[in-house]
């Protein structure tokens, strides 16, 4: 552990926690835990956190959180979630406030109240509870406003005309 800043490489057995600010490679059997913000790679065989944002390459066994943005790659065996993701991020399950990029996430995808959506979904459940920009495929896709096309089982779009916000196999709207 470091109690403040760290730059080159953090290596942990059972965890790797730096206090401030991370620059360089940060690996871990279990945990890598940042206060502050993260630049480079980070491994770690359970889970990863940042207080601040994340940015680089993020592997994690079981999970990630990033109390910033997580940006460029991050992958995780279950579950993902920040303020906001750009780039890929791929996990069973992810959420956040914002996204620009791809979401591959096999079980479900949310965005908060509010939030946006930006870029390409792919989950059995796109749950979108703001604005989805660009395309969403999935078994269910949900969007309170669509701006570009959902592709399923059925899709709803809120920003529709009565009998056509929810679709099957597809659907399409502009937000003016």
């Amino acid at each position: 552990g470091v109690g403040g800043d760290a730059t080159g490489i953090v290596l942990g057995g059972v965890g790797a926690g730096v206090g401030g600010e991370l620059r360089g490679i940060a690996v871990s059997a279990g945990g890598v835990g940042v206060g502050g913000s993260a630049r480079g790679v980070k491994v770690a065989g359970i889970g990863i956190g940042a207080g601040g944002d994340m940015t680089g390459v993020q592997v994690a066994g079981v999970g990630m959180g990033a109390g910033g943005t997580l940006r460029w790659v991050s992958v995780a065996g279950v579950g993902i979630g920040a303020g906001r993701i750009e780039g890929l991020a791929a996990a069973a399950a992810v959420g956040a406030q914002e996204t620009s990029g791809i979401v591959l996430a096999p079980a479900y995808f949310r965005i908060v109240d509010g939030g946006e959506a930006r870029g390409v979904n792919l989950s059995a459940w796109n749950d979108v509870r703001g604005t989805q920009r660009g395309l969403a495929v999935g078994l269910f896709n949900y969007a309170r406003v669509l701006d570009g096309v959902q592709v399923g089982l059925l899709n709803y779009a809120g920003n529709k005309p009565r009998g056509t916000r929810l679709l099957p196999l597809l659907n399409y709207a502009r937000d003016r």
